[in-house]
């Protein structure tokens, strides 16, 4: 039994010098026209993997600083992911990316996407109830409160599988779309409720999904 080398791989673990696995993603910021809506989106363009020993923190700083003036420079948004045993490095820089509502709390792959239109929402009586009755779903806004709706009711509409969504715009498409009251982003984390905003921006390539 080799005790070396098995002392030599343990110590290496110990110091954050096992074998890692770095990922880097590369994404184009455009805007994704779904259900009378407007959402700015990353669509990842270029994922490349690769292993690399040392320590994480040094690799995750040493491909960010490759990205920074090579291919990454000239993208929106890239990100760099060093994994290995139970650490996980994540850093993100968007050198041409326009910064806007968070959508999510990092870059994730957005599943579908749903509308939500008035008088499908109805506002939650206090105290809540302790339960929701089959087929509803409960919405947290920041501004306005709780709301029930029934799942039934909500217009789904699917998105290409390299659609993520992160900090973006969300607004209606069309400035006197009134009946429009909450939008789903559902992605591999969970759904998020947004509300849309009147201000309409169109400052990236636009995309419509069906």
């Amino acid at each position: 039994m080799n005790y070396k080398g098995g002392l030599v791989a343990g110590i290496m673990r110990m110091i954050g010098m096992a074998t890692l696995k770095v990922r880097v993603r590369r994404y184009k910021a455009e805007e994704l026209v779904v259900g009378g809506v407007v959402i700015g989106v990353l669509r990842l363009e270029v994922e490349k993997q690769a292993e690399a020993t040392g320590n994480s923190l040094d690799v995750l700083l040493s491909v960010a600083e490759a990205e920074a003036r090579g291919r990454g420079a000239g993208t929106d948004y890239y990100e760099v992911i060093v994994e290995g045993g139970e650490v996980r490095r994540v850093l993100g820089e968007g050198p041409r990316y326009t910064w806007g509502k968070r959508l999510a709390f990092k870059p994730e792959r957005l599943l579908r996407v749903g509308i939500v239109r008035k008088g499908v929402l109805k506002p939650i009586t206090s105290p809540p109830p302790e339960e929701l009755a089959g087929g509803e779903e409960q919405a947290e806004t920041a501004s306005e409160g709780a709301y029930v709706f029934k799942l039934d009711n909500v217009e789904w509409y699917n998105v290409d599988e390299n659609i993520y969504v992160y900090e973006g715009t969300l607004t209606f498409k069309d400035q006197e779309e009134s009946d429009i009251v909450l939008v789903v982003l559902e992605t591999e984390s969970g759904r998020r409720y947004v509300r849309p905003s009147r201000v309409l921006r169109r400052s990236r390539s636009s995309r419509t999904q069906q």
